[in-house]
């Protein structure tokens, strides 16, 4: 061997890799700028979290309100005393008392935090610096609880430690021995071991169990766009006469299939591994533990819109690289943007709540914790995870088919990116794709979710946002990507017996709505917590003017989302699927914007209904009518109240039955408009 020829060859090849910009980009950039990013980011997120959980209130169970005052006295004696950087962070000034008789379900159900429950062979209160009367009930696998149970016991130790002092100083000597030697709190741990294995689990198999799944999902991706292109093979399989929609979605369900079958073997492997070894030994407390092994089929189950999700995201990167290094470099991206909010959401104490359930990668890592703790108690926010989820799957399946079948990403030459993105690019259109549509959708939904999240029922400043994301942002984005503005929100003309019609259908859907809503609650009562909500939102609307109220939660909220669902949305998905089909995943969009699982079904209804409308009329002016006079009437009901007496509906609670005339008058009035507005023919 001579070294001059290895030198040659090594300074040669070293030379062709740094001359290689993304191979610079992913040897310098990543390491040098993303990691510290991502570490610095972990721990302020982590020290943010712990702070904020101290913040918290601590919900402490008591038998009765002698207790609660009892402890109440004890924490305020605590606050005296001289605080340290440890008993600072013990302070329970923010203690909530509740009183409860079965003080065990309540720590179970989460109601609270910690309890004291009197000790049966203990009644005298007054001794308790020596031993304790009650028992301290917590669940270890909740960590909010483990903290509570935790910042409590040192409060009491230190209030015990204090009178045993205090008492010391009065006594004689030969009686001091019955103060030396107290009896310690005695705890009680109520949770089970299939909740230990689980917490134990919901620390490390969630981020791993979604890491993997994209990692499994990397090389197949690479392999079937990339690969293909450098084989020279690519270009064959196009030519073949298979529309280009079958075939991404062919490759996009290998790569599925494969990323699940990583995801399958990682968690079975986990499983095996917690299940036969000695998991009695990994437990900080020696608790007994099991490993819910009945859970790990639902969290499979729950993976498959993941593993879709990203395999379409991962086919459509890899389909601008030219090679299968460059798709690597192009992937590695992907993987660190994956990273952040698993991460985020791996952080102990981060709940599937807020705008966490429709963030994906975290909210499927904080998706995956919570059926390993059995929080089934919390389904609503599960199916939203999976829901939302879903969409963006759907989404990234569209634009994927899409990009793979443009020309300039096939061949893979300077200027692929720039062709999403840059206006003259653009060809002209009569009518937004289901792409457009569906890209909007999925960026639209975290968005208002969100915001919804953080307005609350500030009224004003909802109907403004309203008339932002619903009205003007569908209007601007059709302009930026040379959408006809007729085709694209259909402002065609309706006929007088359509305007009519919609008219009639607008008298009487508020009553049929109310009716279903008063049916549903019969079956699946409407939660307390909603039915306050609902009050507290109708005392703030007294105050305002009727007009003021018909402008602001009637119209700009009827013509905007008919804008945005019956316009932008329903003919997007019309390019690519049949009226019905997509009169009814409108539906389903429309009634999932408005975030209210007790009402979605009769919102989708009225989705499907206001779809009908459009597609018969060919113009999207019926459907505004309807929507607007559906929302006005309840407050028209409500500021008009002679009006609301003569109908019989005076009291509107949601549980009594409208009068069954007016019924049946709402029955006919959107029977006949539903008739008046069709028309032969297609949309």
């Amino acid at each position: 061997m001579r070294l001059s020829a290895v030198n040659v060859i090594f300074r040669k090849e070293l030379i062709d890799i740094l001359r290689d910009r993304r191979t610079l980009i992913a040897m310098i950039v990543v390491p040098i700028l993303l990691y510290p990013l991502l570490m610095l980011g972990s721990v302020h997120a982590a020290v943010f979290q712990r702070d904020r959980m101290q913040q918290e209130e601590v919900r402490i169970g008591v038998p009765d309100e002698q207790a609660g005052q009892w402890l109440a006295a004890q924490i305020h004696a605590d606050r005296s005393l001289p605080l340290d950087a440890n008993s600072a962070e013990d302070s329970l000034e923010n203690g909530v008392f509740i009183v409860g008789e079965d003080l065990e379900a309540l720590v179970a159900n989460g109601a609270v935090h910690v309890a004291l429950i009197p000790r049966t062979d203990m009644t005298d209160r007054t001794r308790w610096e020596i031993e304790p009367w009650f028992v301290l009930c917590y669940d270890s696998a909740e960590i909010r609880s483990g903290m509570a149970r935790t910042r409590l016991e040192r409060v009491l130790e230190r209030r015990r430690a204090t009178i045993r002092g205090e008492k010391l100083a009065t006594l004689v000597p030969a009686a001091e021995q019955s103060l030396l030697e107290p009896v310690l709190i005695p705890v009680l741990n109520i949770a089970t071991p299939e909740k230990v294995g689980g917490s134990m689990l919901g620390h490390v198999l969630p981020l791993v169990l979604v890491l993997m799944t994209i990692t499994g999902a990397v090389y197949p991706a690479i392999d079937l766009t990339a690969g293909e292109r450098e084989r020279g093979t690519l270009e064959t399989l196009m030519v073949a006469p298979v529309p280009v929609l079958d075939l991404i979605v062919g490759k996009f369900l290998v790569v599925a299939a494969v990323a699940l079958i990583a995801a399958t073997l990682n968690l079975a492997s986990i499983g095996a591994t917690l299940h036969f070894g000695d998991v009695q030994a990994l437990l900080a407390e020696g608790h007994e533990a099991s490993v819910p092994m009945a859970v790990l089929p639902l969290i499979l189950v729950a993976m498959v819109p993941f593993a879709i999700l990203f395999s379409a995201i991962l086919i459509a990167v890899a389909s601008f690289a030219r090679t299968f290094k460059e798709a690597q470099n192009y992937v590695m991206p992907v993987i660190m943007a994956a990273l952040i909010p698993a991460t985020a959401g791996s952080l102990p104490g981060v709940e599937l709540r807020g705008v966490l359930i429709v963030i994906p990668v975290a909210n499927m890592v904080l998706l995956t914790r919570e059926l390993l703790l059995g929080h089934y108690a919390n389904w609503p926010a599960m199916l939203l995870v999976l829901a939302s989820t879903s969409l963006y799957a759907v989404v990234a399946v569209v634009v994927a088919a899409r990009l793979f079948g443009q020309e300039a990403v096939l061949f893979a030459d300077a200027g692929s990116w720039k062709t999403l993105f840059r206006r003259r690019f653009f060809v002209s259109r009569r009518w937004p794709s289901a792409t457009h549509a569906l890209l909007f959708v999925a960026v639209l939904f975290p968005i208002w979710f969100h915001i919804q999240g953080q307005i609350g029922a500030r009224i004003g400043l909802s109907s403004g946002l309203i008339l932002l994301l619903f009205g003007v942002l569908p209007i601007g984005l059709a302009r930026y990507l040379k959408i006809e503005l007729r085709g694209a929100f259909s402002l065609g003309g309706a006929s007088a017996r359509q305007w009519l019609g919609a008219f009639a259908v607008g008298l009487g859907s508020w009553a049929m709505a109310y009716e279903l809503l008063v049916l549903q609650s019969h079956v699946l009562p409407m939660p307390a917590g909603f039915a306050q909500a609902n009050e507290a939102f109708a005392k703030q609307l007294e105050a305002w003017p009727l007009p003021l109220l018909l402008l602001t939660l009637a119209v700009v909220p009827g013509v905007c989302e008919e804008l945005t669902f019956r316009g932008f949305v329903l003919n997007g998905l019309r390019s690519a699927m049949r009226p019905v089909p997509a009169i009814i995943v409108t539906a389903l969009f429309f009634a999932g914007f408005h975030f209210l699982l007790v009402r979605f079904g009769v919102t989708a209804a009225l989705g499907l209904l206001l779809g009908l409308a459009c597609w018969q009329a060919r113009s999207i002016g019926p459907p505004i009518l309807m929507h607007v006079m559906h929302n006005a009437w309840l407050f028209v009901l409500t500021g008009w109240p002679a009006l609301a007496e003569t109908l019989g509906v005076a009291e509107l609670n949601g549980t009594d039955h409208l009068p069954t005339a007016l019924v049946a008058a709402a029955a006919v009035l959107v029977a006949s408009g539903m008739a008046l507005l069709r028309r032969r023919g297609h949309y």
